[in-house]
């Protein structure tokens, strides 16, 4: 899932589209505040329980995204 924290309905639409997001996308309502997530990209992996499992700031890689899902998961 995507949260844009800046950006208003019609800039969302613009930059799903221009780079071809095919995950859930919305407008932040309080959420980047209650995870702390304020530096661009960051990468949150939350459990199933809604535990902060991992946290990358900056761009990931493939082994980072792997390995923050599978924490994700476990």
């Amino acid at each position: 899932m995507g949260v844009f924290v800046e950006s208003g309905e019609s800039g969302i639409r613009e930059f799903v589209a221009a780079y071809h997001i095919t995950f859930p996308v919305g407008k932040d309502n309080g959420l980047a505040e209650k995870l702390n997530a304020f530096g661009i990209p960051l990468t949150i992996f939350v459990s199933r329980n809604g535990m902060v499992v991992k946290r990358y700031i900056g761009a990931i890689d493939y082994r980072e995204l792997t390995s923050g899902i599978d924490a994700a998961f476990k």
